[in-house]
């Protein structure tokens, strides 16, 4: 009869319910690296990925929210990156999860993460996010294009100009939302465009 020999796709309230189900109990390494897999392999949606990470996030269990902000860690993107500055801004948890928070937005500071904060910036819809965004900006400028506080961004080796470009075009945005948003954007913008037109010295 009709559909025999072909593998019934499983609904995607049954999807939700098989990882809630193993995410949000006793949630095991193992089974929390298949299921970041599965979302970078596309075999689950955006939507049943952060809707399951943010029921992680609201566990009362400390061990399955730090899987939770793992989970975000392991794709980053404006909408992982959203997560993270919003469970920091709306939380008061332990001074180890406090800590996992501030990690996991800190690797935003790596140098090839230079083009997402730009795109987080340009693209954002959340306050929050874009004024976090500004101050990664800078703290990844400081850490990747100044050396011992002198070195300009003109005398760094031939391999960074790649991501001298990303700061300047950080420049571009930055000016853009100095004249535009709501006056918390446009302060960040301004203070994150002085700092960091000195460090490279444009």
């Amino acid at each position: 009869f009709l559909g025999r020999g072909q593998p019934i796709k499983e609904s995607d309230n049954a999807i939700l319910e098989r990882w809630t189900r193993q995410l949000l109990n006793n949630p095991r390494p193992e089974v929390v690296n298949t299921f970041i897999d599965e979302y970078l392999e596309k075999k689950l949606t955006e939507e049943l990925y952060y809707k399951i990470v943010g029921e992680m996030l609201d566990s009362r269990q400390n061990h399955v929210i730090v899987y939770g902000l793992l989970c975000l860690a392991a794709t980053p993107s404006e909408r992982s990156f959203t997560y993270l500055v919003s469970f920091q801004q709306e939380n008061s948890r332990t001074q180890w999860i406090n800590g996992e928070v501030d990690r996991h937005l800190e690797s935003y500071t790596q140098r090839y993460r230079v083009g997402l904060l730009n795109d987080i910036m340009r693209k954002s819809t959340n306050t929050d996010s874009i004024v976090k965004a500004t101050k990664l900006l800078i703290s990844s400028a400081q850490i990747n294009l100044a050396r011992q506080g002198r070195q300009t961004a003109q005398q760094l080796p031939d391999q960074n100009l790649a991501y001298t470009q990303n700061f300047n075009n950080s420049l571009k945005i930055l000016a853009l939302l100095g004249n535009q948003g709501d006056s918390q954007v446009q302060d960040a913008a301004h203070s994150a465009y002085d700092a960091l037109s000195k460090i490279l010295k444009t």
